[in-house]
């Protein structure tokens, strides 16, 4: 999920046109782009197709159901990461609770205030371009420990192959090593202890 390329993409998945026409209008006028499926079948479609940051989602569409499109997008590897707010009238307890335990990241009801609304879209963006940035980083983290490691294999192996004698000392002047023509130079073996 990049950030960086462009505007982030918010697909809202309602069958309502003009509802769905609405939460695009708020959403454009805040900078994003969005891309508006009127049912399940036509959202995983574009989903496997386009580079999606959110997924605005109903639960009750024509066709497949919402809480079947997400079930679907948390089954399939490539999907499972895109957030997820449902945007439903559903407002009993049990709906709310099976949809965030499917994965929804959370739950909107209908009908909603737009400042809310949009401040939602705006931090579940912000928390997942923060979680990509942090993600990005830890895999150059590991990328550097395993070059470290690998540098540093690479320097024990030139000392300890050298033709010369060579010391490897702490910062108080302790030999922690000696190589082998060190080693036989003083007539040390590997028992000898430093």
């Amino acid at each position: 999920m990049s950030f960086v390329d462009d505007k982030p993409k918010i697909l809202i998945v309602e069958d309502s046109l003009p509802l769905s026409r609405y939460l695009a209008y708020i959403i454009q006028q805040n900078g994003y782009n969005t891309i508006e499926a009127e049912t399940g079948t036509i959202a995983l479609e574009i989903l496997g197709s386009n580079q999606i940051h959110l997924v605005l989602l109903d639960l009750i569409l024509p066709g497949i159901s919402g809480l079947d499109v997400l079930q679907e997008m948390k089954n399939q590897p490539e999907l499972s990461q895109i957030p997820i707010i449902v945007v439903s009238g559903a407002s009993n307890e049990e709906m709310i609770s099976t949809c965030l335990e499917a994965g929804a990241n959370d739950y909107i009801l209908k009908p909603f205030n737009p400042k809310h609304f949009l401040f939602k879209v705006k931090n579940l963006l912000r928390f997942m371009e923060v979680n990509h940035h942090l993600q990005l980083l830890l895999k150059d983290q590991k990328n550097l420990k395993n070059q470290f490691q690998a540098l540093s294999n690479d320097l024990n192996e030139i000392i300890e192959n050298a033709p010369v004698a060579m010391l490897v000392t702490d910062y108080n002047g302790v030999v922690k090593k000696i190589n082998r023509t060190g080693a036989e130079m003083l007539g040390l073996n590997e028992h000898t202890e430093l």
